[in-house]
């Protein structure tokens, strides 16, 4: 009876040790399922699937060994099956995987199947509500460095992803801001102009030629910094309008005595529009194929016109009818600038920038800087100017210019826990 009552306590402490092992091995594999769904969400649209399934594989193996795993209660735990499904239409992903956990006692009466353990985990990804200005360097420094092409590329990748992640209709706008110069063409924009400075005695209005086929305001043709305490500010044309930069030559026409009405407005005035906020991402990319280099760097001015952009003191003014830019706390509003030349007019630009960075934080808006090869004297004014340390940066090639567009976007995206598949 005395050695009966011993295999008894024995046995009850080897079943005990099992099942204490069982439990602590499943919670532990179930937060490796929950780490590794997460990350397949997070990278769902940023790599390709012969990538991405590796990595989610190879991440769960080794989980699965190393101190953060189940090694300390599971030295020998074998893999099953590791299953990774993805919906990139709904954003949706799961992770399941099955081990085999060695043990003493049920081994022994359970035949095994006692002792495999099943861990899933569902995770999305999405884009919430979001207005998105991206500042675009494109001075004539930076496509005599060759950086230009290099923005270009890693901003239309940019702007793909963003277009390809999930997202309510109608909710994510974005809009660039070339950077080049202090005088930025907002046509066809008439109305935000000085009227008495905008040209009115041209045909057909006077007797003469027109050498241009449409409006006036489809030419080229600039507006100025504002006078005064409105000149860097988010104010809207509708209180303080802009100087207009146009010019119009007149010359005697030999052919038939009229006077032919030229417009030469010159090139520091470029052809480039700004691309408004009025509509999906995948807008970017054809505007970024007109990209070219032209002008200097004037950083704080390009800012001043993103900080417009998310204001909502213009809303209805880029796109009349509509509601945006939202107040601020009401939509994501994010400005990535990509920069790495110094300005050009440091004295002004500077503290500009400064002031502009400085207001846009203080109404919540994340500015990441993707600093792109910058001089020494301009990299610390773009470190002040990101939100935080994490969304500032320093890039000194093509590869790491497309891996800093990638963290930008984990930033700006969602990801969460859910349920069965929705």
């Amino acid at each position: 009876m005395a050695v009966l009552g011993v295999i008894l306590i024995v046995g009850s402490l080897a079943l005990a040790v099992d099942m204490t092992r069982l439990f602590r091995v499943e919670a532990q594999i179930q937060r490796i399922a929950e780490n590794a769904a997460r990350l397949t969400a997070q990278n769902l649209y940023l790599m390709e699937d012969q990538a991405l399934i590796p990595m989610v594989e190879g991440f769960i193996r080794q989980s699965l060994v190393d101190g953060s795993g189940v090694s300390a209660e599971g030295a020998g735990t074998n893999i099953v099956f590791i299953e990774v499904v993805q919906d990139r239409q709904a954003g949706q992903v799961s992770v399941a995987f099955e081990v085999a956990v060695p043990t003493v006692l049920i081994s022994l009466f359970g035949a095994g199947e006692g002792n495999v353990l099943h861990a899933e985990s569902r995770w999305q990804i999405s884009l919430p509500p979001s207005e998105i200005i991206l500042v675009l360097d494109r001075t004539e420094q930076a496509a005599l460095q060759s950086a230009l092409e290099g923005m270009k590329v890693g901003a239309a990748h940019f702007s793909r992803i963003l277009d390809a992640l999930p997202k309510q209709p109608e909710t994510v706008r974005m809009g660039v801001v070339p950077l080049g110069g202090d005088r930025v063409n907002v046509a066809p924009r008439k109305a935000w102009t000085r009227p008495e400075e905008w040209p009115v005695l041209v045909p057909p209005a006077v007797p003469g030629i027109k050498g241009w086929s449409g409006p006036l305001e489809e030419e080229r043709w600039c507006v100025l910094p504002r006078y005064g305490e409105g000149r860097n500010m988010p104010i809207p044309p509708s209180v303080e309008r802009f100087p207009v930069y146009l010019e119009i030559t007149v010359t005697p026409d030999p052919e038939t005595g009229l006077d032919r009405y030229e417009v030469t407005t010159p090139e520091d005035c470029d052809l480039l529009r700004l691309l408004p906020p009025e509509g999906q991402p995948g807008l970017v990319q054809a505007y970024l194929e007109g990209v070219t280099g032209h002008g200097v760097a004037a950083t704080g001015t390009a800012l001043t016109w993103a900080e417009r952009m998310l204001a909502p003191e213009w809303s209805g003014v880029w796109q009349a009818g509509t509601s945006f830019p939202a107040a601020y706390g009401a939509a994501q509003k994010a400005v990535i600038l990509v920069s790495g030349s110094a300005n050009a007019d440091a004295a002004l630009q500077d503290p500009l920038m400064g002031a502009v960075c400085d207001r846009l934080k203080s109404e919540g808006v994340a500015i990441h800087v993707v600093d792109y090869q910058s001089p020494p004297e301009t990299r610390a004014g773009l470190q002040q100017c990101a939100s935080e340390p994490a969304r500032y940066f320093r890039v000194e090639n093509s590869g790491q210019l497309i891996r800093a567009f990638l963290d930008v976007i984990r930033f700006l995206t969602e990801i969460e826990s859910v349920s069965p598949w929705t």
